[in-house]
């Protein structure tokens, strides 16, 4: 007999990830590979669109062969999907990509976000789509493309992103989700249709867009695809939500759970219905993946990627936060008097200022790199504290802290997170949060589960707790204030900066 089993592919930033998972939820296998970004400049950030596709067949087949090796037959009853939002891959008519993608991070349309605030006014904007105008979302970008690249907007048939470029490459057919799509700021989010006072402003049609379904949509996967994969030629394919949304669903993220998702960015999520959720100005609100529900964020740029960042500048190899977790640990609250601004591709949270860079302050010969490890993880807590306060302003009351992604898997991190915060933090046990919620889906969709959450229920368990530590909480309040005194000393200053940033790469 067959052991019934789903596929998840998440093709993120840094990582495409294949999941096998079999009927009760248990994780078979898993294959990755990096998906590497490109950095042409200072605030740019691409990726090669191909390597999206290579990468998901690559770990497809490699997961599925060490899930065979373990379990013998296999029937795959279906694949879902998901990947990094806020991102722009714009194809001709024969489906071939014009260029790169712009990458979420990447804030080279700082002067096309301000034109739209100035045009469409950007109350009304927040409104509208949800999204706090900046150079992260693809209206943005798309405006960048027109002025700077117009040959691919001559030539662009359609838009896609990630998930949705995966999803036509398995499938051939162009669609996208209400989560993914309320990400573009071109969405109005109160009739899930596209706002046309964007595309007029942006100069392009709304049928260069997929056609908008919901998550829980499927086509069948294509005969030359299933060959190369080794799949029969009619497995469904789940469209599936983007990657915050899916982690929201599988960390089962509520009014009163917040979520800290932390991989290559830190994202701060709330989740409630749709109906009569308060707007707060600097805090984006996305469809979610679950039925007329929203996700409050507060997005931290660079947390993970920053991380990646100190370790080749110390040289660490590929264990050198675990060969140095025990000296962290042993640093003491404020990090022997450093403090980290962990904003190396600009602020988005609260402070939603594309020009921030990174900052230490009090830097001196006593540092070494577990003080200055410390203050990044402080840095980027300092950051959550601050966005938890912004959720309470606008009626949600958190208790709990859900730590998923990879930043999850370090210890004293999540205990920073707790004492910073006040509040406890607990892990689960499958940190792929994101594949877990697509998987939730694509049971759903399938008829394997009567609704996602229903899954996510039942296979769901909570794998550690961390309690804050009074002392420390105290100690961290008064640190949290000289962290605000220094962003707020700084925050002309970034704008004279970027002038002088501009004269080497103009």
């Amino acid at each position: 007999m067959k052991h019934q089993a789903i596929i998840t592919v998440d093709a993120g930033t840094t990582f495409c990830k294949t999941l096998v998972w079999d009927s009760n939820g248990a994780i078979l296998a898993r294959a990755q590979r990096m998906n590497q970004p490109i950095y042409p400049r200072p605030g740019w950030a691409e990726q090669t669109p191909q390597l999206w596709w290579d990468n998901t067949r690559y770990t497809i087949r490699a997961a599925l062969q060490q899930a065979i090796s373990k379990m013998g037959d296999l029937q795959i009853c279906s694949i879902g999907l998901t990947s990094c939002r806020d991102i722009v891959i714009p194809i001709d008519h024969h489906g071939q990509p014009l260029g790169n993608a712009i990458l979420w991070m990447d804030t080279r349309a700082i002067n096309e976000a301000e034109e739209i605030a100035a045009q469409l006014d950007a109350a009304s904007v927040h409104r509208k789509t949800g999204m706090v105008i900046g150079p992260t979302f693809p209206a943005c970008k798309i405006l960048w493309l027109k002025k700077h690249q117009p040959g691919q907007l001559e030539n662009c048939a359609y838009f896609l992103q990630p998930r949705d470029y995966v999803f036509f490459r398995l499938t051939g057919e162009l669609l996208t989700d209400y989560s993914m799509a309320s990400r573009t700021m071109m969405l109005d989010q109160k009739t899930c249709t596209w706002w046309d006072a964007m595309f007029d402003l942006l100069g392009i049609k709304t049928s260069q867009f997929p056609e908008l379904c919901p998550a829980l949509s499927f086509r069948p996967l294509q005969p030359e695809v299933s060959r190369q994969l080794g799949l029969p030629p009619d497995t469904p394919v789940i469209l599936g939500g983007g990657d915050r949304q899916c982690e929201a669903l599988g960390a089962m993220v509520s009014e009163k759970r917040a979520m800290d998702s932390t991989g290559t960015a830190t994202n701060i999520s709330l989740a409630g219905p749709a109906a009569g959720t308060t707007l707060h100005p600097k805090v984006v609100r996305s469809i979610h993946v679950v039925p007329d529900h929203l996700l409050m964020e507060v997005t931290i740029n660079t947390s993970g990627l920053a991380m990646e960042y100190f370790r080749e500048l110390f040289r660490g190899d590929e264990n050198y936060f675990k060969q140095i977790a025990a000296q962290v640990a042993g640093v003491p609250p404020g990090s022997n008097g450093l403090i980290m601004l962990p904003f190396f591709m600009g602020a988005r949270s609260i402070r939603w200022n594309p020009r921030a860079t990174g900052a230490l302050f009090g830097l001196t010969f006593v540092h070494k790199d577990k003080e200055i490890i410390r203050a990044l993880m402080e840095g980027i807590a300092f950051e959550e504290k601050a966005a938890l306060k912004l959720f309470r302003e606008i009626g949600f009351a958190p208790h709990e802290i859900r730590a998923i992604g990879g930043g999850s898997q370090s210890e004293i991190w999540n205990q920073i997170k707790a004492d910073v915060t006040g509040m406890r933090v607990v892990t689960l046990n499958v940190s792929d949060s994101a594949s877990f919620g697509a998987m939730a889906l694509a049971a759903a969709a399938i008829g394997m589960a009567p609704e996602p959450e229903t899954a996510v229920r039942r296979l769901s368990k909570i794998k550690k707790e961390y309690v804050a530590d009074p002392r420390n909480t105290g100690r961290y309040d008064e640190i949290f204030q000289l962290y605000n005194d220094l962003y707020a000393a700084n925050e002309n200053m970034f704008a004279r900066l970027e002038k002088i940033k501009q004269v080497f790469w103009d």
